[in-house]
């Protein structure tokens, strides 16, 4: 039994992050499991508040739902953003930074060099997935969302798209693996943005009042390089 996020018939108060896989952030285990650099963090910021997070891999934009409707705590591995800010409160410092960077076909002619650049060709982007300004409010650009990261490169490859976008750590990871590094290369064009992740609580979670403890337990694991941001 769970009363606002806070598990009734236990003396360690229960709560649920909501995410999805993300690579290396957050990898696929075995029987639903995960692991990666998002899990050992939330390992640590248990056993330093005495709490149990319940983690459940959803859709991210369910995810994102969950919080907004308070049926979920925490999400991590988030992108700040006016919208989401009025339903998450964003814990403070960052836990890690990544860039956004575009990538294309080695085989492709195309190639874009600056922002301007990106009209008059098909991008794809992950649906949910906030990566910097104005590229993200831009109604002109041609833009065509995927579920994510992995579906992207899949459509890339395919042709689907021009250039795609992704986040540097993520998406690098991701070509390795799945054997796309001699087809699938960086544009020229790199962004001079970093986007600061963050842990977010639900502004309707039971937790909320605790939030300051969450901000010094991170800062505390950068501190101490538990965690590198």
């Amino acid at each position: 039994l769970f009363m606002n996020g806070v598990h009734a018939s236990s003396s360690v108060p229960e709560y649920t992050l909501v995410t999805d896989y993300w690579p290396p952030f957050r990898i696929a285990g075995q029987q639903e499991t995960m692991t990666g650099i998002d899990i050992d963090l939330v390992a640590r910021i248990e056993a330093r508040l005495g709490i149990k997070i319940q983690i459940q891999r959803v859709p991210w934009i369910r995810a994102l739902a969950m919080m907004r409707e308070g049926k979920a705590d925490f999400m991590s591995g988030l992108a700040r953003t006016a919208e989401r800010e009025a339903f998450i409160h964003y814990t403070e410092p960052p836990y890690a930074q990544i860039r956004p960077v575009f990538y294309k076909l080695a085989s492709s002619p195309k190639e874009i060099s600056r922002y301007e650049d990106l009209a008059g060709h098909r991008i794809g982007f992950t649906r949910g997935s906030a990566y910097f300004e104005p590229f993200d409010t831009d109604a002109t650009l041609d833009k065509h969302s995927a579920t994510d990261e992995t579906q992207l490169l899949k459509m890339l490859v395919g042709q689907r798209f021009d250039f795609i976008i992704g986040s540097d750590l993520q998406a690098d990871y991701e070509i390795s693996i799945r054997g796309y590094k001699n087809r699938i290369v960086k544009a020229d064009y790199r962004p001079e943005k970093s986007v600061p992740l963050y842990i977010g609580v639900s502004r309707k979670s039971a937790f909320l009042p605790r939030v300051e403890e969450l901000n010094r337990a991170i800062t505390e694991l950068l501190a101490n390089g538990t965690v590198t941001d």
